[in-house]
C-alpha cells in the first residue's frame, strides 16, 4: 500500500542533522531524488501482528517515519490484525486477519503472523523477498522460540544470522533491522530472553556489510509488563497495549535511522488515550417473573475481552457492581422497587480498562413492585 507524503521542511531538517550510515549507504528521508519509495517489510509474531482493537506498533512506526519525512512503502501479505476472542488467545472462529484496528488509516501492509517463530517460520526469507521485493527488512521474531519452543539463545542467534544470509542472497543491499524480544525482560525471567537480547545486541551489528547494514532495535528500557493504569505497557503481560506499542515503535524507528531509513523517533508525537477506543452498546430488560432484577446485555467493541458494570440509584453516584464480566451480559439482583436504577458498562481488554470517555450510554429502569 503506497502513501505519498509531503517532505518539506522535515526533510531539510533530517538532511541537516545528518545520519551516520554504513559506507556507501544513502538515506531515504527524501533529501535526494529516488526512483520511488523504499519498500519495507515487517516480519513478526503476535507482538507485531496485533489483535482486534489495537493500533499496533506498526501504526506508530508509520507515524514516526512520516514525521521524519521518510519516503517508504510498507509491503507484505497481510493488512489486518489477528482476532482476539473473548477468553483464550488463538481460539477465534472469526477471520484470522480481521480488519479491526483502533485506526486503520495507515500503510498497514505487513508480513507478521500470530504465533510465528524463527524455528518454525511460516515464510522463508527467500519467499518473502521473492513475493514482496523489500529494500528494508524489519525482523521481529524470536519471542515464541525463547518461550513456547524453548530454543537455546545461542542456537536462536545462529538461526537469525542464517536468515540474514538468506535475505542477502536475494538482495545483497537489503537493509535489516532486527528487534530484540520486545517484552519486559524482568517479568519473563523464567525464560532466557535477557540472554538472547544480550547476544543479539553484541553480535548482530557485526553482520553488516558495506551495502547491507544491520541494526538492532532494543527493547524499551521502561517497558512494564504489569502495573496499575499508565504504569503498565501490556494488555496481558506480553502483548503491548497502546503505551507499549508507542515505545516499541520508537525503538524500531531509531534502529531504522541507523540504516538510513527516517530520522529516528519524534518524542513530540501525541500518544493516544490508553485502552480500547470504541464504546459498548447496552440494553437492559427485566427477567420474566423477577421484578427486582435486571438483565443487562451488551455488544462490546473489537478486542473487548470483558466488561465492568456500574449502577447508580436515583440521582446518586455510580458504583461498580461487577468487574471483568467475560460474557455478553450480566444479571443484577436486589433492585429497590419504585426506584430508578441507571446502568452503564465499560470494556476491558484483558487487564486494561478503557478510559472513562468510553462508557456506554447509560440506560435507566425503574424496579417494579413485587
Amino acid at each position: 500500500m503506497r502513501y505519498a507524503w509531503v517532505m518539506g521542511a522535515r526533510t531539510v531538517i533530517a538532511a541537516l542533522l545528518g545520519l551516520s550510515l554504513a559506507p556507501g549507504m544513502t538515506s531515504c528521508t527524501g533529501a535526494e531524488e529516488s526512483e520511488g519509495p523504499m519498500r519495507v517489510v515487517v516480519l513478526g509474531d503476535s507482538l507485531t501482528h496485533g489483535s482486534s482493537g489495537d493500533w499496533t506498533w506498526r501504526y506508530f512506526l508509520h507515524q514516526q517515519l512520516l514525521a521524519g519525512g521518510a519516503d517508504v512503502e510498507f509491503v507484505g501479505g497481510r493488512t489486518g490484525v489477528a482476532d482476539d476472542p473473548p477468553d483464550e488467545w488463538g481460539e477465534s472462529k472469526t477471520p484470522e486477519d480481521a480488519i479491526a484496528y483502533a485506526d486503520s488509516n495507515f500503510d498497514s501492509d505487513h508480513h507478521s503472523v500470530w504465533g510465528d517463530s524463527v524455528t518454525l517460520g511460516t515464510s522463508t526469507p527467500s519467499a518473502v523477498m521473492a513475493q514482496h521485493d523489500p529494500d528494508v527488512v524489519v525482523y521481529a521474531l524470536g519471542w515464541n522460540d525463547l518461550t513456547w519452543l524453548r530454543v537455546d539463545p545461542q542456537q536462536l542467534l545462529s538461526e537469525v544470522q542464517a536468515q540474514v544470509v538468506e535475505f542477502r542472497a536475494a538482495n545483497p543491499s537489503v537493509r535489516i533491522v532486527i528487534a530484540q524480544a520486545m517484552v519486559d525482560v524482568a517479568h519473563w525471567s523464567q525464560f532466557p530472553v535477557a540472554e538472547y537480547n544480550r547476544l543479539l545486541l553484541q553480535s548482530a551489528p557485526s553482520w553488516s556489510t558495506a551495502e547491507s547494514p544491520v541494526a538492532v532495535a532494543t527493547v524499551p528500557a521502561d517497558l512494564q509488563a504489569v502495573g496499575k493504569g499508565e504504569e503498565r505497557d501490556t494488555w496481558d503481560g506480553a502483548h503491548p497495549d497502546t503505551s507499549g506499542q508507542v515505545k516499541i515503535a520508537s525503538q524500531v524507528a531509531d534502529a531504522l535511522a541507523e540504516v538510513g531509513v527516517g530520522s529516528g523517533h519524534d518524542p513530540s508525537l501525541v500518544v493516544p488515550t490508553e485502552g480500547l477506543r470504541s464504546s459498548s452498546t447496552l440494553k437492559v430488560k427485566y427477567p420474566a417473573g423477577d421484578p427486582t432484577s435486571a438483565r443487562l446485555a451488551w455488544v462490546g467493541p473489537p478486542g473487548a475481552t470483558g466488561h465492568d458494570v456500574w449502577m447508580a440509584l436515583d440521582d446518586g453516584d455510580y458504583t461498580q457492581v461487577a468487574r471483568d464480566v467475560r460474557t455478553a451480559g450480566h444479571k443484577v439482583t436486589g433492585l429497590e422497587p419504585g426506584h430508578r436504577h441507571t446502568f452503564k458498562v465499560i470494556a476491558r481488554k484483558h487487564a486494561v480498562r478503557s478510559a472513562d470517555d468510553q462508557f456506554s450510554t447509560p440506560v435507566s429502569v425503574v424496579a417494579r413492585p413485587g
